[in-house]
């Protein structure tokens, strides 16, 4: 995760660099970016009232770092003791150059790393021999095997590089060895940093998948195609190093084992490529159920009934792209639906007429029911592993969303509640994770390998562990 700082320096508009104003930079990396000026881009008439979002800040910090911050909005405007203060949030910081237009936002190469990186790619580059003499080490001999990078071309002019590096700092009297892995995206040609954005999420949803558990980047350092010299201190500069602030995550830092995950790299190593490619090309399709699952993924703290709502969402997402859920072909059932809609336009008129034609609109539509039938009996012999009965999971999942989205009294006693909710909802995580594995490609032998090493849900398929 990034590290938080704080910087002291000047702060200026893009289009009135000479009204530069003292401020402090403080940058939380779970919390927020707040920068706190000692005065006010703007005449004191206007400081405080109205909204004020200048697209960028620039800043030099007392070191001489040029930052410019992206995306601003003020948060507070006050009057201290004779003078104003103002005080802006950041939905980025970019530091290292001053930009001016996001068109001018534009990079060849990304390096980026993850929490649980290393422990998912289990490649190790170092190896180790020692010598005793009882209990004392008489000879110690360290080796590193260099390994080649891992390269995937993702599309047409896009290639991904996972390198994994030995770094040596020593001294006269000291020395260590540790080992990175770090991520590389290449353009072959220029491209807008939003752009890199999607690649940078897409290879991280990737790996959160595989690990299960929130990963956060370590830092993010972006390459222009040519040095750039930079107006304020006229030195060419190569790169720029960008912050953002993260999600409230339970428990960042939690070590996650590679037997503990979904599947880590060694377990799709000989397909490698081509799952990661085709969860590339896949990425925008299945962008709707990818948000919901990491979102909650990211956000173990919202609660049950909320959670089911959303990951049924979800479900019904990748049912419609995959399956479709029509009962009737569209020409059919316009013609249906026209004879019908005359009907009830015939004899009635207002609010109702309105409802009933967004009904009958809906009337070709599978319901819940139907849609999860489709899903689990294509993955039955996957998802039976866990789930078991799949008639009665399908009756738990349609009754508890019923009642909890509209809470008609007739499904209340038969609604989950508690730890079979809790239950209820892991089950239909597994299933988009089993939707997700399949549409990269994954053979049904191999998710059912998987499945079957996967031992979080362990308190599902062993009820006793509740007792």
């Amino acid at each position: 995760m990034f590290k938080g700082f704080k910087y002291e320096g000047y702060w200026w508009l893009p289009d009135n660099p000479e009204r530069t104003i003292a401020g402090i930079l403080e940058f939380e990396p779970v919390g927020r970016t707040r920068l706190r000026l000692f005065g006010t881009f703007q005449d004191i008439e206007n400081h405080i009232g109205g909204k004020f979002e200048p697209q960028f800040i620039h800043g030099l910090t007392l070191k001489g770092e040029p930052i410019t911050l992206e995306r601003c909005m003020r948060v507070s405007a006050t009057f201290g003791t004779g003078y104003p203060v103002s005080v802006f949030s950041a939905e980025r910081i970019i530091e290292g150059y001053h930009f001016n237009d996001e068109n001018e936002i534009v990079f060849k190469r990304i390096f980026t790393s993850f929490s649980q990186l290393e422990d998912w790619l289990g490649i190790k580059t170092f190896g180790k021999k020692f010598e005793f003499s009882g209990t004392e080490i008489t000879r110690a001999e360290f080796e590193y095997l260099r390994k080649d990078p891992i390269r995937v071309q993702v599309d047409d002019s896009v290639n991904i590089s996972i390198h994994v590096r030995g770094s040596f700092p020593m001294g006269d009297y000291h020395a260590s060895m540790e080992q990175v892995a770090e991520i590389e995206i290449t353009s072959e040609n220029p491209r807008r940093m939003e752009e890199f954005w999607e690649y940078i999420f897409t290879v991280s949803n990737f790996l959160c998948l595989g690990i299960t558990e929130p990963i956060t980047p370590k830092y993010v350092v972006a390459y222009f195609a040519e040095p750039r010299s930079q107006a304020v201190l006229g030195i060419p500069v190569d790169k720029v190093n960008y912050y953002w602030t993260m999600p409230d995550i339970k428990d960042p830092e939690k070590k996650v084992f590679p037997d503990d995950m979904l599947f880590n790299y060694s377990n799709i190593s000989e397909g490698f490529a081509e799952y990661l490619r085709t969860w590339f090309h896949k990425a925008k399709d299945l962008n709707p159920i990818r948000r919901i699952y990491f979102d909650l993924l990211y956000n173990r703290r919202i609660n049950l009934v909320l959670r089911l709502l959303y990951l049924v969402n979800a479900v019904e997402a990748y049912h419609k792209l995959r399956f479709g859920g029509k009962y009737l072909e569209p020409d059919e059932f316009d013609v249906l639906y026209s004879d019908l809609i005359d009907v009830v336009r015939k004899k009635y008129k207002g609010d109702f007429l309105k409802r009933a034609e967004r009904y009958l609109e809906l009337l070709n539509e599978y319901n819940l029911r139907n849609r999860l039938k489709d899903i689990l009996n294509t993955y039955e012999s996957i998802i039976g592993i866990q789930i078991g009965n799949i008639t009665s999971f399908i009756h738990d999942v349609v009754i508890t969303r019923h009642f909890y989205t509209h809470y008609v009294r007739e499904y209340e006693e038969n609604a989950k509640r508690g730890v079979e909710l809790f239950v209820l909802c892991s089950n239909l995580s597994f299933i988009i994770e089993i939707c997700l594995l399949s549409e990269m490609g994954l053979p049904a032998e191999k998710i059912n390998e998987l499945v079957k090493g996967d031992h979080r849900f362990d308190f599902i398929r062993n009820p006793r562990i509740f007792d």
